[in-house]
C-alpha cells in the first residue's frame, strides 16, 4: 500500500545540458503529469511512482527574476542586522574557542 505523499513530496524536476535538444521532466505530481499529457507529450509511468516526459528545449523557458528593489530605509536596516549578525557570530566563536 502506497501512502498518499504531501504537497511537499510531490516534487517536480526538470533537468538539460547543453549537449541536448531536449528538457528530461520527471514529477510525482499526478496534476502535472496530466497537464503535459494535455500538452502533448508522451508521459510514461516510473518504477518510483512518478511520471516521465521529454520536451523540446525551446517549450520551457527558465526565466531569471528581477532584482528586488529596495528602498534605503530597508537597505540600512539590513546592513545593521547583518553586523549584528557578523558581531553574535564573532563573539560564539571567540567562546568556543577559549573553551577548548
Amino acid at each position: 500500500m502506497t501512502r498518499k505523499l504531501t504537497k511537499y513530496e510531490m516534487e517536480t524536476n526538470y533537468l538539460t545540458n547543453k549537449a541536448s535538444a531536449e528538457w528530461d521532466c520527471w514529477t510525482l505530481d499526478p496534476a502535472q503529469a496530466k497537464k503535459w499529457e494535455r500538452l502533448g507529450y508522451e508521459v510514461t509511468k516510473d518504477k518510483q511512482g512518478g511520471w516521465n516526459c521529454s520536451a523540446p528545449k525551446t517549450r520551457i523557458v527558465i526565466r531569471r527574476r528581477e532584482k528586488r528593489q529596495i528602498s534605503e530605509n530597508t537597505r540600512i536596516a539590513l546592513a545593521a542586522a547583518r553586523e549584528r549578525l557578523k558581531t553574535s557570530l564573532n563573539i560564539s566563536q571567540n567562546s568556543d574557542q577559549k573553551s577548548e
